[in-house]
C-alpha cells in the first residue's frame, strides 16, 4: 500500500463520489497497488410508502403523516432522506438543491460549482489518548438539469490525527447515475487501499474503521465511520425525470461534540454552518451584504471562497465566474443586478432551452457588462437573451456600443 508523510491538517482517507448519468450498466472497480477488477452492483429499491404531495417516498420504515414523512420519536430530520437521533447534528442538500443547515436555516444553492458543505473535528470514540481526533470535510458539486440544480458529486475527506506519524491513504469512488427505469448504477474506482465500496469488508487506518456501503432498499451510497460518529449518505438524481419518487441529495450526520473551526467550519466558509446558528442565518447574511434575496448570499460566498473545481464539467465557467466576481469594485451591486440569471428558474430554462446558453455563462457576461469589461460577444449575448426571453428575463438593461 502506498504511503507518505502528511501535514497534520491533511486527510489520510479521501472519498470522491462522482455522478455521471450517461452510464447504463453498473460495475465496481477495485484497485490495490494498481491491480484492477470489476464487479457489478445494481440497486433498485423502492424505499417506503408513497407519501408527499408530489409522490415522494419515505425511507423504509418511516411513517407518512399528513403527506409528510415523519421521523420516529427521539429522532429528527427529513423522513424522505435521513433521520438521526436528536442529539446529533444534521445537514442536508436535497432536490434542486435545498440546503438545510445544522442550525435549521434554509436556502437554495443555484450554481453548477463545487463548494464546501462542512468541516469539523470530533473526538475519536475508542482512542487511547485524548489527542486522537477525527477531521471530516465534505464538498459537493451541482449540475443543472431541466432548469433545476442537483447535487452531481460528493467529495469526502476523513483524517485521524494524533501525536504519531501520519500515513496518507487515498480512496476514490465514482458513482455512475440512474438509468431511466430507476435502476441505480454504481461504479467504484478505488486507489491505494484494500477496501471495496459496497463489500462486506472495510478499511482500518490509524484505528478508524471506514465502511463504504450501499443501502439497496433506499438507493444510497453510504459512508459510515463509527469511531468518528459520522454518517454521510448520497442518493443520485435521475436526469430523465423532473421529479423522481426518491428524494435525491446528500445528508451529513455529525456528532454532538463536533467542533467547527473559524475560517474553515463556520459559515460562510462552510455552508452547513454550525449547530449554534439561528434559523435566519442565510437571510441575515444576505441582508448584511446588501443583497435583495437570501439565496444570493450563498452565491456571494461560494464565488468568494473559490473552492477547487476538480472533477467538475463546469470547471472553466465556475473559475471564470469566481475570477470575474473577484475583480468587481462593487460586488453587491453586480450580484443584485445579475443574480436573477442564476436563481430564477424561468430565466435558467430560457437561456438553456431557447439559446443553448448555460445560465452561468450569461451571468459572467452580465458581470463583465456591469464592470465595463464586456466584449462585443458578451454584450450581444445579453441583448439576444433579453429579446428572446422577453418577460421571463431578469437582469440589467443592456445597450451595446
Amino acid at each position: 500500500m502506498a504511503t507518505r508523510k502528511l501535514d497534520r491538517r491533511l486527510p489520510f482517507y479521501v472519498v470522491v463520489l462522482v455522478l455521471c448519468t450517461n452510464s447504463v450498466t453498473a460495475s465496481r472497480v477495485v484497485s490495490s497497488n494498481t491491480t484492477h477488477s470489476t464487479h457489478d452492483n445494481i440497486t433498485k429499491g423502492d424505499s417506503g410508502v408513497s407519501c408527499t404531495k408530489i409522490g415522494r417516498r419515505c425511507l423504509t420504515g418511516i411513517d407518512c403523516v399528513d403527506k409528510e414523512c415523519v421521523c420516529p420519536p427521539g429522532q429528527k430530520g427529513n423522513g424522505e432522506i435521513e433521520c438521526v437521533d436528536n442529539e446529533n447534528f444534521l445537514c442536508t442538500v436535497s432536490a434542486d438543491p435545498h440546503l438545510h443547515s445544522y442550525g435549521l436555516s434554509r436556502t437554495d444553492v443555484d450554481l453548477p460549482c463545487r463548494y464546501r458543505l462542512t468541516r469539523y473535528l470530533t473526538e475519536h470514540r475508542t482512542a487511547a489518548t485524548s489527542e486522537s481526533r477525527c477531521t471530516v470535510e465534505v464538498y459537493v458539486t451541482n449540475e443543472l438539469n431541466m432548469g433545476q440544480y442537483y447535487v452531481r458529486s460528493v467529495s469526502i475527506s476523513l483524517s485521524a490525527q494524533d501525536s504519531g506519524e501520519q500515513v496518507h491513504h487515498e480512496f476514490e469512488v465514482r458513482k455512475f447515475g440512474v438509468s431511466e427505469d430507476q435502476i441505480f448504477n454504481y461504479q467504484s474506482n478505488v486507489t491505494r487501499t484494500q477496501s471495496v465500496w459496497g463489500s462486506a469488508t472495510h478499511e482500518t487506518v490509524n484505528g478508524v474503521d471506514v465502511y463504504p456501503t450501499f443501502d439497496e432498499e433506499n438507493n444510497f451510497a453510504v459512508l459510515w465511520v463509527p469511531e468518528c460518529a459520522t454518517r454521510i449518505k448520497y442518493r443520485a438524481y435521475d436526469r430523465s425525470q423532473h421529479r423522481q419518487h426518491q428524494l435525491p441529495g446528500i445528508s451529513i450526520m455529525a456528532p454532538p461534540d463536533s467542533k467547527f473551526l473559524p475560517t474553515f467550519g463556520n459559515y460562510p466558509h462552510s455552508l452547513c454552518g454550525t449547530f449554534t446558528d439561528n434559523e435566519t442565518l442565510y437571510a441575515d447574511r444576505a441582508t448584511g451584504l446588501g443583497l435583495f434575496n437570501k439565496d444570493l448570499g450563498v452565491i456571494y460566498d461560494i464565488l468568494t471562497e473559490k473552492a477547487s473545481q476538480n472533477d467538475n464539467p463546469a470547471r472553466q465557467n465556475c473559475e471564470t465566474a469566481m475570477d470575474t466576481f473577484e475583480t468587481s469594485a462593487d460586488k453587491t451591486r453586480d450580484l443584485n443586478a445579475c443574480g436573477d440569471i442564476l436563481i430564477r428558474r424561468k430565466v435558467r430554462k430560457c437561456t438553456v432551452d431557447d439559446k443553448g446558453v448555460q445560465p452561468i455563462e450569461a451571468f459572467i457576461s452580465c458581470l463583465k457588462y456591469k464592470q465595463s469589461t464586456a466584449s462585443t460577444s458578451d454584450c450581444s449575448l445579453l441583448v439576444a437573451l433579453i429579446n428572446d426571453c422577453d418577460k421571463q428575463w431578469r437582469g440589467p438593461p443592456v445597450v451595446c456600443p
